[in-house]
């Protein structure tokens, strides 16, 4: 039995880091350091986890490479940086790959691996390193997990702040790490002020039942919609039996606030990103790139006195005044309304580059503020990427799943060119998984 765990989208990091030298940081998902514990596994089986590496210098990384993995861990396809692993090179400042490790456990004791990747910091060999624990079982394990590859945080999953009655919802992930079928699954109440979409598990849209088989997942819907201001914890909770007819259970901790006053906050209208960094990506010289920004009042009560920081070039207004051609933004905004402002990205030298998106408001008590972090990347070149769909989409963020065929089926991938620059001489490559095989 083979398990592949999907990486989540790529992760926001929105910290900056002042150095001279390049800096990679590991992590597992966005949880920063701190030693990865794998759950149990069944016996013969493989799990695999992609670990993020973000150069948080201000210098490229080079030559990287990485460690030894003692058994049962391994690199996913048996070398560095795993099959689907993008840690090979260079790394410039501010950007991020991956490791994909694997893990086949034989037996029941647990086992113990580091995983180290070294690099050139510009003034000399430096690395990061990253502990690794995990162990066999022949029982079910039932896990409560933010995302289907990891959790955010550690401690519990956070909704964040909310107006009373404003819902705001998310799908957790639940997984039979174990070596037998979960059985009897049900769900107790999670708190005041949280409950499964619709009433009633596992949610509107979660596709979790009473059984759960060896390796596989399921989703249940969570909502947070507070009913008074002030903090409110809960427990996501599912209990089930083991063959033997014993109760087990498997939770995750989720927690939010409640507020009576408006709330801000700052999303892309289109799904370019996820998280808290907006990446308008690689963009040639003479080019431009846009991004419509939807400011939400997620709050109770209404808001004022809305105002926007100067944008640093090469970012701007798209147009050249605020609140950009697409934008309809202006100083008030009742509680569940939205407005949206338009940036644009125009190069006029090559390099990275970083902003922040930031406005303030008063909250109807006291002035707040919102930001968003804004990257960029300016390029004098050509510049390919693939792509999934026609729109774009999916670039960087993984495998694409051609999912369960018994007959061949096919996709067309559409590679654009970001740069500046014609792309000659281009050629494609054949990529054989084991026990996979693509072709053109």
């Amino acid at each position: 039995m083979h398990r592949t765990v999907r990486r989540p989208a790529r992760p926001a990091w929105a910290a900056a880091t002042v150095a001279v030298a390049a800096v990679l940081l590991a992590s597992c998902g966005s949880t920063g350091g701190g030693r990865v514990k794998l759950e149990p596994e069944a016996f013969g089986s493989t799990t695999t986890h992609a670990f993020y590496f973000t150069n948080m210098g201000a210098s490229s990384a080079t030559g990287i490479g990485g460690g030894t993995l003692p058994a049962p861990f391994s690199y996913l396809g048996g070398s560095f940086p795993g099959a689907g692993g993008t840690c090979t090179g260079m790394l410039p400042a501010g950007a991020a790959c991956t490791v994909v490790v694997a893990f086949m456990p034989t037996g029941a004791s647990s086992s113990t691996a580091t995983l180290s990747v070294g690099y050139d910091d510009g003034t000399g060999p430096a690395s990061t390193i990253r502990p690794l624990s995990g162990s066999g079982t022949s029982a079910p394990v039932v896990v409560v997990q933010d995302f289907d590859a990891t959790n955010l945080t550690p401690a519990a999953w956070d909704f964040g702040t909310r107006g009373i009655g404003v819902p705001v919802t998310h799908a957790f992930t639940v997984v039979n790490t174990g070596g037998a079928p979960a059985s009897g699954m049900t769900a107790p109440p999670i708190g005041a002020g949280f409950g499964y979409v619709g009433g009633s598990y596992p949610g509107q849209g979660g596709s979790c039942s009473t059984l759960l088989a060896p390796g596989a997942s399921c989703t249940v819907n969570v909502v947070f919609q507070p009913a008074a201001a002030g903090p409110a914890t809960g427990n996501v909770r599912i209990n089930y039996q083991d063959p033997n007819g014993n109760t087990l259970s498997a939770s995750r901790v989720v927690r939010g606030v409640g507020t009576n006053l408006g709330l801000l906050e700052i999303s892309e209208k289109a799904d370019h990103n996820e998280g808290l960094v907006t990446d308008f990506g690689p963009v040639g010289l003479g080019a431009s790139a846009g991004r419509v920004f939807t400011i939400s009042n997620v709050g109770s009560g209404g808001v004022s006195a809305i105002a926007f920081a100067p944008l640093p070039a090469p970012f701007a207004w798209t147009g050249g005044t605020f609140p950009g051609a697409n934008g309809n933004c202006g100083t008030p905004l009742a509680a569940g309304a939205s407005c949206t402002v338009d940036v644009s990205f125009t190069p006029s030298g090559v390099g990275d580059f970083a902003a922040l998106l930031a406005l303030t408001y008063t909250d109807g008590t006291a002035t707040q503020g919102a930001s968003r972090a804004l990257t960029a990347e300016a390029i004098d070149g050509a510049r390919l990427a693939i792509r999934d769909w026609s729109g774009g989409g999916d670039e960087d963020s993984g495998s694409f799943d051609f999912g369960p065929w018994g007959v061949p089926t096919y996709h067309t991938f559409y590679v654009s060119n970001l740069g500046n620059k014609p792309a000659t001489s281009v050629a494609g490559t054949r990529k054989v998984d084991i026990g996979i095989g693509l072709s053109f």
